[in-house]
């Protein structure tokens, strides 16, 4: 846990060097400052947490991008996109698994579903109701069902961030930015009961 939020972190100071930057030194060198910070912080977070490569290597990959088309184009907005694409590229590619009927989160979560732990906390009379492999569906069901609420929401917050980005000040696209993960597991807390 320690270390995830270590990578966090470090993933994260780009963003808040882009805004400090900014302030002091305008927009260009803001962006340039983030571009090479998440090329300095790209090996070590790799290291802390080497399970994420691809998420990391595309985070790294969209700064360094859409920092150099913002400084290509003069205009620093398509370095504030990167959070809404790296939402929408999030979103893509759980929705084409899914639409091919194979499923991220079910791949990630399965075995998780066969343990004790998970099948005792079914309600009694809805245990007593299903046989084992019923009860594994209901749990895979579930899953599928956050899994669309994720996809839903990161769609959703990606539109959020570009109104952020064209609307209000850099402050406030740094703390929507830094609210992805809540708002990403708000989502698909709240789809779940609202389906419940």
């Amino acid at each position: 846990m320690l270390i995830s939020a270590a990578a966090f972190i470090l993933l994260f100071a780009p963003f808040v060097l882009y805004v400090v930057v900014k302030k002091r030194s305008g927009w260009s060198r803001g962006v340039g400052t983030a571009m090479v910070a998440s090329a300095v912080v790209f090996l070590p977070v790799l290291w802390l947490v080497p399970d994420l490569k691809m998420q990391i290597m595309v985070a790294v990959a969209l700064v360094l991008v859409l920092g150099g088309l913002s400084l290509k184009m003069r205009h620093p907005l398509y370095f504030l996109l990167e959070p809404a694409i790296r939402a929408w590229v999030s979103a893509l590619y759980l929705g084409v698994f899914r639409l091919f009927d194979d499923s991220v989160m079910e791949k990630l979560f399965s075995s998780l579903v066969d343990t004790p732990e998970v099948q005792d906390s079914l309600p009694d009379e809805l245990r007593m109701q299903l046989t084992e492999e019923q009860g594994r569906q209901f749990f895979i069901n579930q899953i599928h069902n956050i899994e669309a609420d994720f996809i839903i929401t990161m769609v959703l917050y990606g539109i959020l961030m570009i109104f952020v980005a064209r609307r209000y000040g850099d402050v406030t696209w740094l703390v929507f930015k830094g609210l992805f993960t809540p708002i990403l597991l708000l989502g698909g807390i709240v789809g779940f009961f609202l389906r419940a």
